[in-house]
């Protein structure tokens, strides 16, 4: 479900950004299954050929949504001071994320969460190499399979946010989440 192409002229960056937008536009009145690609194509003003130099398809085209939404909450995150701590750091990303009521909104009622867990988990997985690092300890070598278990608890634990109704404070959901790091793991004797 990955883009096609990667294509860095501003004007097919600003096409690829209208294209993104008019698919979430819909999907905040429209179902996920009923909006076709042509649909998309005739609101955007292109042919099916020219989303398809973008995109494999529809889904590909969420993808990129919510790829964009990950790297914007990672740029919030690192605008952090340097000296910050962990906790100033999670709530910058929280906050950002607790701000994306309607992204969240489009995702529950389309049934799309299991994009946002998939984009998350690729994420860490090809950028972010150090959480891995950090979960490896002495006693205990994290692979890949527990790191994609440990972003799909961060990811369950913003969604009951969500639920709630964002209620709980920022700064408690960034202890929440700090504390899945110090979760404890089964040791090599332990497997």
């Amino acid at each position: 479900m990955e883009q096609r192409k990667l294509h860095t002229t501003p004007a097919a960056y600003r096409r690829q950004r209208q294209i993104e937008d008019c698919l979430f536009e819909n999907l905040q009145h429209i179902p996920y299954h009923s909006i076709s690609v042509s649909d998309l194509c005739r609101q955007v003003g292109i042919s099916r050929k020219a989303f398809y130099n973008y995109y494999q398809d529809k889904d590909a085209c969420f993808c990129a949504i919510v790829d964009r939404l990950i790297r914007e909450a990672m740029i919030q995150a690192a605008a952090v001071p340097a000296d910050a701590s962990p906790m100033e750091t999670v709530v910058a990303m929280l906050d950002f994320w607790k701000n994306q009521k309607v992204f969240f909104d489009v995702l529950i009622r389309n049934s799309l969460y299991h994009f946002f867990l998939l984009r998350n988990i690729d994420y860490v997985l090809q950028e972010n190499q150090g959480v891995l690092k950090l979960l490896n300890t002495p006693e205990v070598h994290s692979d890949m399979d527990i790191l994609a278990c440990y972003v799909s608890s961060q990811i369950t634990l913003v969604l009951q946010w969500y639920f709630r109704s964002f209620d709980t404070p920022t700064e408690e959901m960034a202890r929440k989440l700090l504390r899945l790091l110090h979760v404890p793991m089964f040791t090599q004797n332990d497997a």
